[in-house]
């Protein structure tokens, strides 16, 4: 009933935690781009990056394309005017880019329901990014009473020839 840091750096989850659904993954896909898929919960996101997932990496050395965030639930800020979308290495506390993916994605593209946003490149990233991590995402100025996205994170593998 609870988690663990291993000593070689596993994340162990123990009894009820280890139940807890899955909201996320890697479709399957040949050729270059792949394709990561969210389910975000933004009730209760506060300003400290949390963790989406905790069996979805986004790989090394990976070019990021495109973000796409879908609205499934109309998001209704506390105080929050934001969301951003960053990553976290492994060991759960150093964070490697707290906006990645999505920096400071407006209120306006979280409403309404059934609006799909695209931005190009995410948060301006044209760089590869060079550890493994998990994806997080945090409100900015505030918290989220409710609200549910569909992110969609598209990215390819650089060309190495």
């Amino acid at each position: 009933m609870g988690t663990w840091m291993s000593p070689d750096g596993l994340y162990k989850k123990f009894g009820t935690t280890k139940t807890i659904p899955n909201t996320g993954g890697e479709y399957k896909s040949y050729g270059e781009v792949r394709e990561i898929e969210l389910l975000v919960n933004l009730a209760g996101q506060t300003v400290t990056p949390v963790i989406l997932n905790d069996e979805v990496f986004y790989p090394v050395g990976m070019q990021l394309q495109e973000v796409e965030v879908y609205v499934e639930t109309v998001g209704v800020p506390g105080a929050a005017t934001s969301i951003n979308m960053g990553l976290i290495q492994t060991d759960r506390t150093t964070v490697i880019s707290a906006t990645y993916f999505l920096a400071a994605s407006v209120i306006a593209d979280h409403t309404p329901k059934g609006k799909k946003t695209v931005y190009v490149n995410g948060a301006g990233v044209t760089v590869p990014n060079t550890v493994p991590g998990y994806i997080t995402l945090a409100a900015v100025g505030g918290t989220y009473t409710s609200g549910v996205l569909k992110v969609r994170i598209r990215y390819y593998r650089p060309n190495t020839n």
